[in-house]
């Protein structure tokens, strides 16, 4: 062979087949594309898909990226040269995701949380949708309070069953929702909202004492510094505020807290809405899971150390926001590999029965190449 070859290339394979495949599923590359188009050679869905990639497997600054690629099969997978990932192409993307981080971000989630993958999932859900916030304030405190969550004759924590519906490309799926009433939160919030109609209260006290001095004596001008007052305030909307002239011609002011606004407010105290698709779970038990949750959050150490979250190499606030979605996205690659290895049984070896962890699994396949070898044309 070694006369007829005129050269040989050796490319890196590592965990790049399991880590491209992973991303595939989620789609990743797709749902940027959909929501980041463009007329340049290289689409943004693939400039992601690359950073994400190496964040996962050998994290650079953007600007050494293209030699990283360059020496991986990432170029014949993509047909991509790698020069084409310069640090400005990058930097052109990190750009173009920004206005659409929120909803890229659910998209995916949503995607790696469908049924047809046999994953299942428990989440507190931030309420933005219309439909999902109706959830919370469905049933009065009376009725919440009929379901406690904890045994004993005092308990703090109580919820009732709900279904959550999300919709996506055309599609609607519904979820085990739970609506939890806190206690605990209730109470801290509502000494917060106290002590702030008081300090407004008191603004308001001041501007009354003001009355009838300079800049104070119009009810045009009295009105503007009440709303002022209240506008600036968290509670200014639970605060009725009249400004009126005496029968004797003078400016007069008159607050009161709005009864039926306060009391609408205090209905949604602690109240937050877990959703989860496993229909087999009790609301007891989601509630236990959820409070278990600082496990799932120590994942977060993964980005500090694993994936290397910082140092950014980026300046602009922009990039940077779009930088930390392309890492929140190779942290939810990252926990879906080890959670399939943990289903799998995958150990770390067989004396132990520790299942590997995602960065285990790419440091057993580092040594994974491809040569790629070029001969010449032999006669017959």
């Amino acid at each position: 062979m070694e006369w007829i070859t005129t050269r040989q290339q050796q490319y890196q394979v590592g965990a790049l087949p399991v880590l491209y495949a992973l991303l595939e599923t989620l789609q990743v590359r797709h749902i940027i594309n959909r929501h980041c188009p463009t007329k340049e050679e290289v689409a943004h869905g693939d400039v992601a898909l690359v950073i994400i990639l190496n964040r996962l497997m050998f994290s650079l600054p953007l600007y050494r990226v293209a030699d990283w690629v360059s020496r991986t099969v990432l170029t014949g997978v993509l047909g991509i040269p790698a020069a084409k990932f310069n640090d400005d192409r990058l930097g052109c993307t990190l750009d173009a995701l920004y206005p659409h981080l929120e909803t890229i971000w659910l998209e995916i989630v949503e995607v790696a949380i469908y049924d047809q993958h046999n994953l299942r999932y428990l989440a507190g859900l931030r309420c933005t949708r219309k439909g999902h916030k109706a959830l919370l304030t469905h049933c009065t405190t009376k009725q919440l309070e009929t379901f406690p969550l904890e045994d004993g004759p005092t308990p703090q924590y109580w919820g009732r069953g709900c279904q959550v519906v999300f919709h996506h490309e055309g599609r609607s799926f519904t979820h085990q929702g739970l609506v939890i009433l806190a206690g605990p939160i209730r109470e801290q919030l509502r000494q917060t909202r106290r002590e702030q109609l008081a300090a407004l209260a008191q603004e308001l006290s001041q501007l009354q004492a003001r009355l009838g001095q300079p800049y104070y004596r119009t009810l045009k001008m009295v009105q503007r510094k009440a709303n002022a007052r209240c506008k600036a305030s968290k509670v200014g909307h639970l605060m009725a505020v009249t400004v009126y002239e005496t029968a004797a011609g003078v400016v007069n002011l008159h607050w009161q807290v709005d009864a039926a606004a306060l009391h609408r407010a205090e209905e949604g105290d602690g109240r937050y809405l877990l959703v989860t698709n496993d229909w087999s779970l009790s609301h007891r038990e989601m509630f236990r899971l959820y409070r278990e949750k600082d496990g799932v959050e120590k994942r977060f150490t993964i980005c500090k150390s694993d994936l290397k979250v910082s140092p950014v190499y980026l300046h602009q606030d922009k990039r940077i926001a779009s930088m930390l979605l392309l890492n929140m996205v190779a942290l939810l690659a990252y926990s879906l590999l080890e959670r399939q290895a943990r289903q799998t049984g995958l150990q770390t070896c067989t004396e132990h029965s520790e299942c590997m962890t995602t960065r285990q699994i790419i440091r057993r396949l580092e040594r994974l190449s491809l040569i790629e070898t070029h001969c010449c044309c032999v006669p017959c």
